[in-house]
């Protein structure tokens, strides 16, 4: 293989490995991926489908021998387990940590709205996946913390029960009570297929659920709010408008935390699942909205200096009208990338 076709099947052998998404979305992954990085003249649309269809028949031939459970069914059990001692437990949370912790706020907000919380969380993102895959000393990091925590304290009661809960599984974890060192589980090799009918790991929308029915708490139960306002300095689980105008109203720029405000919905507006603003130096507004769901979404951007351009946005949305974001930039690959 040459040096791009190696790049690609590196790529292919993840996504098929991983066991997260269905062929069909990995062929069309894949010929993008040739196209963005201009590989078309000497990549062709035939080797990249053959590569594919062979590495999963191989997986599947493979599978036939795995030990069970896996030590990817015995993970899938710890974070479950996780979940219902009220851990927020994510597979898989985007590409970095960054990308997890965002994750894992999007799951927190879904936990206020059912006016509750979680102790803490964890999750392993993609690129500590790609360790577990290695056929040389796999391992899998996991990162931990609590939302909005900076109580080492905190931090370290959280690294315990994870790492209980782990070794109970019978993982060989390494972890030397450093609340700023990941968890590692050590000898960790990742088996795991793709089933069309099978569990969907990546539906975090499930982890919020799963984690208020060991609370006692039902969905329906908790739609008693529509909106969940967030900034830099409140939480609001039942606004008013009033409450959302006010917020705009006190919006600051200060140099290390510039003022922001999040209005989520607890249902989608038009598809629309929430706006958001934050006050840059010069006292522009950048306005955010994001469309879709936790996993397949877009992202828009709209910059004003009109505090009332702003304040009429969010009104509109309040009152449950959807904006018209049609000239908006799409900034979803800075999200993704």
């Amino acid at each position: 293989m040459t040096e791009n076709q190696e790049f690609i099947f590196e790529s292919i052998f993840n996504q098929v490995r991983a066991g997260f998404t269905p062929i069909s979305e990995i062929k069309e992954n894949i010929l993008e991926e040739i196209e963005d990085n201009e590989f078309d003249d000497e990549i062709s649309e035939k080797w990249a489908i053959d590569t594919i269809e062979k590495e999963y028949n191989k997986l599947v031939l493979e599978s036939k021998n795995w030990k069970n459970p896996t030590d990817t069914e015995r993970l899938i059990e710890a974070f479950d387990e996780l979940c219902s001692q009220n851990i927020i437990a994510l597979h898989n949370a985007g590409y970095t940590t960054s990308d997890g912790e965002y994750e894992v706020v999007h799951v927190e907000r879904s936990l206020l709205k059912k006016q509750t919380s979680s102790d803490g969380y964890c999750f392993y993102h993609e690129q500590d996946l790609s360790r577990a895959l290695s056929t040389e000393n796999p391992s899998l990091y996991i990162a931990f913390q609590k939302v909005n925590n900076s109580d080492n304290n905190v931090t370290l009661e959280v690294g315990k029960k994870i790492v209980k809960v782990l070794t109970n599984k019978g993982f060989n974890v390494k972890w030397d009570n450093d609340v700023n060192t990941k968890i590692l589980i050590q000898d960790f090799k990742w088996q795991h297929i793709y089933k069309e009918n099978g569990r969907d790991l990546l539906d975090f929308d499930k982890v919020a659920e799963l984690i208020s029915e060991n609370k006692g708490i039902t969905i329906e139960a908790k739609s008693i709010a529509d909106f969940y306002l967030e900034t830099d300095v409140i939480d609001n689980n039942n606004p008013t408008l009033t409450d959302v105008l006010n917020a705009i109203e006190d919006m600051k720029y200060k140099e290390e935390d510039p003022s922001f405000i999040v209005l989520d919905f607890t249902k989608k507006i038009a598809n629309i699942l929430y706006i958001q603003a934050v006050i840059n130096k010069d006292s522009s507004y950048d306005i955010e909205l994001r469309t879709g769901n936790a996993e397949n979404f877009n992202h828009y951007r709209y910059i004003t200096k009109d505090k009332n351009e702003l304040l009429a946005y969010f009104t509109k949305m309040y009152n449950k009208i959807p904006v018209d974001y049609s000239s908006w930039l799409n900034v979803t690959e800075e999200f993704t990338a």
